[in-house]
């Protein structure tokens, strides 16, 4: 019975199997509902590509109509298309649909400032965008912290530069936005393989940037790492979605993690993080593959002394790498700080108990509460948000601990007041910024807030629901303030800050389930309304006041608005008044000032408080222009005035601290007065705080920041600062190597008249540094330069007519230069003054002049002169060489004015 029923039902189902096959192959079939090619249009280029699901569940493209290439992801699904016009579409699956998104290609516009660049965006009709504002060649941006430039785009070549335009101009607006950088907002996973604004994020804690400018994220609760590429696309690099522990020395992407936390990337591009739940430090290797580096099975704490995979820790949840490869970890759960070198581990803060204390003293004795955050600068001091005491500390390279900001007691307040003032609310992550301040993720006031170098706090970002402030006064670098809305609640416990590879800052804002950025406010306006210089002659060749006009008629002169009839410097010290008629423009005339009733008309308005004119009392008893010099009295009114808030009063008041002038001499006094006036806003104090710097006269050696205070110097037109600029971008001292940057600077301090930017103008032509060699454009800034009697210049265009580098060789007037060059002690120049005299080039043959000239190009520190030294003196008499040394130290004691 069995087997009649089995076959009956076998046979019952043959049937219906013959039915179901007659009919798929009938014109009544279902066919149309089966899998079919798929044409996908490429936004409104009018360009499609085809593509047919393959047996294994992928796609294969077929064809494309209008396409130059297919995108195609390593896993072979397709990704993409490039259509014939340059336009690039990323493909997407949306709820069974498919569709063809334009990606908006980004150009890269190189600025010589924080925060490193801009992004233009170019649109589907080509247009080219700067947020939501349109822009071309030629348009002018323009922001109070980082100036005002001429924007020039090269299409063809997908890039762009900002040229400066140091003119000062008062319409720069200031401020920055908090833009979503990846994450929806809602709570999941999702989005891998497309752009980072269309993923979902489960409350990530921390982010890290790479050196190739990728961002990789602690994606928390979703247990993975992912990354952010430099074109916006989001995939995961490590976790495979389920809480766990397992996968080392396996691929990172296939391993289990448990609500990884901190990031941070080593000197070789590892990726390290906390996988806080399996309490381990974890790294991803450049291969792809991950291992533990701290850490064992069991949570808790031991280990120091010995192998750090041997240790325990308990709920790690903050990394740090310095330039060595040393790691750092806040060891949240044990109170501690562990330092991992290179494979050992031990405890470099925190005793293990709760507590406060130990300032000043050994940081391994001082008590932690539960710190979440840890980062490390480049001279190895550490800085650690020792989250449950509400403060900032500091371990400096000796060991010794210090609170750098925060009081302890929990709540927010005393922004811009000393950081000991400050109050934090649990604060979590830390980055250092590129101008060398600290930024910290105050998580529980929803803020981020700046400890500046100089010891404040500020607010950056204010997310408080609660803020009726409406927007804050915020720094990205000292003394330059920015405008940053608030009270929006952008910010929902952001527990990770990093600046990016353009010196932006990103957060981890896990409340909102989102990573944001801070972008930087650029005002645009047409080339139109872009400021043009005028170039007015002064009585020096060469020697020129540059004034700028702008569209409503306004005149600047070195960062402030001038009007006809005032009074300007040239570069030779001599005062001119500027006229200014409808006829023939600009005029300058030398003018004797008449300091006598200058200094009446100082004093008293000085009686009655004028802050202004009590500063310019001080100048003239600090000069001695109209009165008799009293550096007491300078002092005194100095002082008033700077009480007041004047910015020159302040400028000079560093000049009389750093010379001692009526004061003990006192170098931190003299930046502290140089750096009051460089906040202000005023160039020669922003180019003596450079200086002081770059020199570490009153405060620490800081390369970068002397370039920062050049830099806002130069946009205001201070020709010596110009100068520095260009000399920095060109050697890489404390800012990125740029020939191309140096030129720029160079080009616009030449055409501000200053001699030594003119002649690095021509020795740029000359060698072709940052700009297309040509010695025409060399010779004529190099002619120029020399006219006004720069020994360097000089230098160069004898070289030019010595060996006939674009123009013809002729000896004697590279003897000419060489000589006036030499007279003013530039060793190369004697070099070449003393062979043109031993060979009989250009002058008459004289071994006695030769030998003065080698001799003293020696002793200055021209090594080449050496050899043709030793010929001329061999072939001397003995009264010849006394000859020689009689006539050579004549010429070394007129300063080189009578020499042969």
């Amino acid at each position: 019975p069995c087997d009649r029923e089995y076959r009956s039902t076998l046979n019952h189902f043959s049937a219906i199997y013959d039915e179901i096959s007659e009919f798929l192959e009938s014109e009544d079939s279902v066919s149309e509902f089966l899998p079919k090619n798929i044409v996908i249009s490429l936004g409104s280029s009018g360009s499609t590509v085809t593509i047919a699901p393959a047996s294994n569940g992928t796609f294969e493209v077929l064809s494309g109509s209008g396409v130059s290439s297919i995108l195609i992801s390593p896993d072979g699904s397709p990704a993409g298309a490039i259509s014939d016009n340059g336009n690039r579409y990323l493909f997407s699956y949306v709820g069974g649909v498919w569709t063809a998104n334009f990606d908006a290609p980004e150009i890269k516009v190189s600025l010589p400032a924080t925060p490193g660049s801009l992004s233009i965006y170019r649109a589907e009709d080509g247009s080219h965008w700067l947020g939501d504002v349109e822009v071309s060649d030629g348009f002018g941006v323009a922001n109070s912290d980082y100036g005002t430039y001429r924007l020039v785009i090269d299409p063809s070549k997908a890039e762009g530069h900002l040229e400066p335009v140091p003119a000062g101009i008062p319409f720069a607006v200031s401020g920055l936005s908090v833009e979503t950088f990846a994450g929806t907002g809602n709570y999941g996973i999702g989005g891998d393989g497309g752009h980072a604004l269309r993923a979902r994020l489960a409350n990530p804690t921390d982010i890290a940037v790479s050196p190739s400018g990728d961002v990789l994220i602690a994606d928390t609760e979703n247990h993975r790492i992912r990354r952010v590429n430099s074109s916006g696309i989001i995939v995961t690099v490590a976790g495979s979605g389920s809480p766990g522990f397992s996968g080392d020395s396996g691929r990172a992407a296939r391993a289990q993690l448990r609500e990884p936390r901190g990031i941070a990337i080593g000197p070789n591009g590892d990726i390290y993080f906390a996988d806080t739940g399996n309490h381990r430090i974890r790294v991803i290797q450049p291969d792809g593959t991950i291992d533990t580096v701290a850490g064992s099975h069991r949570s808790g704490f031991g280990g120091d002394g010995g192998p750090a995979t041997d240790a325990r820790l308990e709920d790690p949840s903050a990394v740090a790498v310095d330039r060595h490869g040393n790691l750092y970890i806040a060891d949240t759960g044990n109170n501690r700080i562990r330092k991992v070198t290179p494979a050992y581990i031990s405890t470099i803060a925190g005793t293990g108990r709760l507590g406060y204390g130990g300032d000043g003293g050994s940081a391994s004795r001082a008590p932690l509460r539960r710190p979440k955050g840890v980062a490390v600068d480049r001279a190895g001091n550490v800085y650690i948000a020792d989250t449950g005491n509400h403060r900032i500390r500091r371990i400096d390279r000796d060991g010794i601990i210090s609170t750098l900001a925060g009081t302890g007691v929990p709540g927010f307040g005393y922004d811009r007041q000393p950081a000991l003032s400050a109050q934090f609310n649990s604060p979590q992550g830390l980055a250092l910024a590129p101008d060398g301040s600290l930024y910290v993720a105050d998580t529980s006031n929803d803020t981020v807030r700046q400890v500046t170098r100089f010891g404040t706090v500020v607010t950056v970002v204010d997310g408080r629901v609660d803020s009726n402030l409406g927007f804050h006064l915020a720094s990205l670098s000292d003394g330059a303030f920015v405008t940053v809305v608030g009270g929006g609640g952008e910010l929902d416990s952001p527990t990770g800050v990093a600046f990016d590879t353009d010196g932006r800052l990103l957060v981890a804002n896990s409340g909102n389930r989102r990573v944001q950025r801070l972008e930087p406010h650029w005002q645009v306006f047409s080339s139109e309304d872009m400021p043009t210089p005028e170039l007015v002659q002064l009585s020096e060749p060469g020697d020129w006041a540059r004034v700028w006009r702008t569209a409503d008629g306004t005149y600047y002169h070195r960062g402030r608005p001038i009007e006809t009839g005032e009074v300007v410097w040239g570069w030779n010290g001599e005062s001119y008044r500027l006229e200014n008629n409808a006829i023939s423009g600009w005029l300058a005339e030398p003018v004797e000032l008449d300091h006598v009733a200058a200094f009446e008309q100082d004093r008293i308005a000085a009686g009655t408080g004028d802050p202004s004119a009590q500063a310019g009392l001080g100048w003239h008893y600090a000069t001695g222009n109209g009165v008799e010099k009293n550096p007491e009295e300078a002092l005194r009114w100095f002082r008033s005035a700077a009480d007041q808030g004047n910015a020159f009063a302040n400028y000079w008041l560093g000049i009389m601290y750093e010379q001692g002038r009526g004061v003990q001499e006192d170098a931190g006094k003299a930046f502290e007065s140089y750096l009051a006036a460089a906040r202000q806003g005023h160039a020669g104090a922003q180019y003596e705080t450079a200086l002081n710097f770059r020199n570490g006269y009153g405060v620490d050696k800081d390369l970068e920041a002397g370039y920062q205070w050049h830099l806002r110097a130069a946009m205001q037109d201070h020709q010596a600062s110009q100068r520095a600029v260009a000399y920095l971008l060109g050697s890489g001292e404390g800012v990125t190597e740029s020939l191309f940057d140096a030129f720029r600077w160079n080009r616009t301090g030449a055409d501000n008249g200053n001699p030594w930017s003119q002649a690095a103008l021509g020795r740029n032509y000359l060698n072709g540094d940052g700009v297309t060699k040509d010695t025409r454009e060399a010779f004529r800034w190099l002619s120029l330069s020399s006219e006004r009697g720069n020994s360097w210049a000089q230098a160069n265009l004898g070289y030019m007519y010595e060996f006939g580098d674009g123009v013809r060789t002729n000896y004697a007037e590279a003897v000419r230069w060489f000589r006036r060059s030499a007279e003013q002690g530039r060793s190369y120049s004697q070099w070449r003054l003393g062979l043109a005299f031993m060979h009989g080039r250009g002058t008459r043959r004289n071994d006695v002049a030769a030998l003065v000239w080698l001799g003293l190009a020696r002793s200055n520190g021209e090594s080449r002169a050496d050899e043709a030294w030793n010929e001329v003196r061999s072939r001397l008499t003995a009264a010849q060489l006394r000859d020689a040394a009689e006539r050579g130290q004549r010429c070394e004691e007129s300063d080189y004015q009578s020499c042969p």
